[in-house]
C-alpha cells in the first residue's frame, strides 16, 4: 500500500514543479496598488485648420518634461528557486525477482513412476516377526511393501463376510501374530469391512489406539531408561566406554551426549532438548556415535544395559501394570529376554 501512495505524490510533485517553472517564464503580474505613474503632457490640440495652436513658451529654454517615476516592472524581479530534486524512492516491491515459476503440467504426461517398496524377502512371514523395538534397521525399508501385502491380504479374505462385525473380527484374525504392535492394531484390521460408515468408525478407534500407545511409551520409557542406567554395573561400564573413547583420542567427553538413540521421548521433549544443545555439542554428538557405539560393545555396555533393562521391566510389570501396558503391547519383555542384546539398545 506504502508504494502505491508514493506514485501519485510523486505525480504531484512534479506537476507542481512544472507550474512554477511556466510561472517563471511568463514574468510576474503587476499588482493591484502600485502607484500610478505621473500624468503625461498632451499634444496641444489642432485648430480648424488642422494646424496646432501655438502655446508660447520661451525659445531658448524648453520646458524640460517632468520626471516619471520608475515602472515596477523595471525593478528586476528574481526568478523563483529551483524546486528541490524529487527524492529518490525505494525499489518496489515488483522489482525483486520473483521465483521461477513451477513449469505447467502437461496433462498428456503420464506422473512420474515412483520406485516400487522393496518386497520383504522372507515374505509376509518376515513382516510378521518385524518389530519397530527388536527388528535391526533395515527391516524399516521394507514397512511400505508390508502393509500394502496385508491390506491386499485382509480385503481379500475378510470382504466377501456378511456382516460388519464378521468382518472385522476377520482383519483382527489375520494379523493376531503380528509383532508390531502399530501394524497389528493399526487401521489395516478394518481394510476388509465393506460398510464406508462402519469402516470409518474402525479406523477412528485405531488412531486412537495408537495415540494411547504413543503417549504410553512417551511416559513409561524415560522412567525405565533412568532407572536402568542408574544400576552399579552401567554406571561401571559407561566408565570403561569414556576410557574407550580417549583411547581413540576423544577428549573432554559429555556423556549425556552418548547413546540418545536409546531415548523415546514426546515431540516436545525432543524439541525442547535440542533447542538446549549448541552446534558444536550437536557436531560432538555425531561425531562420538559410532565409536560409542563400538566401545560399548567391546566393553560389554550394552550387556550390563540389557541386564539393568530386563531387571526394571519384570519390576514394572508385576509393580505398576498400568504404568508398563504400552512395554506389553510392544513386547519388550520378550525382545529383552532375547539370545541377543535388544536391537533398541544398539546403533542400528
Amino acid at each position: 500500500m506504502t508504494m502505491l501512495l508514493r506514485r501519485p505524490m510523486a505525480a504531484t510533485w512534479v506537476a507542481l514543479a512544472l507550474l512554477l517553472i511556466a510561472a517563471s517564464a511568463c514574468g510576474p503580474v503587476a499588482p493591484e496598488d502600485a502607484p500610478t505613474p505621473a500624468a503625461i503632457q498632451q499634444p496641444a490640440p489642432l485648430s480648424d485648420s488642422g494646424a496646432a495652436e501655438e502655446t508660447p513658451t520661451p525659445a531658448e529654454t524648453p520646458t524640460p518634461l517632468p520626471t516619471l517615476p520608475p515602472k515596477p516592472t523595471e525593478t528586476p524581479t528574481p526568478l523563483p528557486p529551483k524546486p528541490t530534486p524529487l527524492p529518490t524512492l525505494p525499489p518496489k516491491p515488483t522489482e525483486t525477482p520473483l521465483p521461477t515459476p513451477l513449469p505447467t503440467w502437461d496433462l498428456r504426461t503420464p506422473y512420474p513412476t515412483l520406485a516400487p517398496d522393496l518386497p520383504h524377502p522372507e515374505g509376509l512371514a518376515g513382516c510378521r516377526e518385524y518389530n519397530f523395538f527388536g527388528s535391526p534397521t533395515a527391516e524399516v525399508d521394507y514397512l511400505g511393501w508390508c502393509n500394502e501385502e496385508f491390506s491386499k491380504l485382509v480385503v481379500a479374505v475378510c470382504n466377501g463376510l456378511a456382516t460388519s462385525q464378521a468382518q472385522h473380527d476377520c482383519g483382527k484374525r489375520e494379523l493376531a501374530d503380528v509383532s508390531d504392535y502399530f501394524i497389528r492394531k493399526g487401521p489395516i484390521e478394518c481394510d476388509g469391512v465393506s460398510d464406508s460408515a462402519y469402516r470409518q468408525e474402525c479406523y477412528n478407534q485405531a488412531f486412537e489406539r495408537w495415540e494411547r500407545q504413543f503417549y504410553g511409551l512417551w511416559e513409561v520409557w524415560p522412567k525405565v531408561r533412568h532407572a536402568a542406567n542408574g544400576a552399579p554395573a552401567v554406571v561401571e561400564a559407561l566408565r570403561d566406554v569414556v576410557t574407550c573413547l580417549e583411547a581413540l583420542g576423544y577428549e573432554q567427553i559429555d556423556t549425556e551426549l552418548l547413546f540418545q538413540w536409546q531415548r523415546f521421548d514426546d515431540p516436545d521433549t525432543f524439541d525442547q532438548r535440542e533447542e538446549g544443545y549448541t552446534p558444536e555439542q550437536k557436531a560432538a554428538r555425531s561425531e562420538l556415535a559410532e565409536p560409542a557405539d563400538q566401545c560399548a560393545r567391546q566393553t560389554g555396555y550394552y550387556a550390563a544395559q540389557d541386564v539393568a533393562w530386563t531387571a526394571e521391566v519384570e519390576r514394572l510389570y508385576q509393580e505398576e501394570p498400568e504404568l508398563a501396558q504400552p512395554l506389553r503391547n510392544e513386547g519388550i519383555l520378550e525382545i529383552l529376554r532375547g539370545p541377543e542384546t535388544a536391537p533398541f539398545l544398539t546403533l542400528r
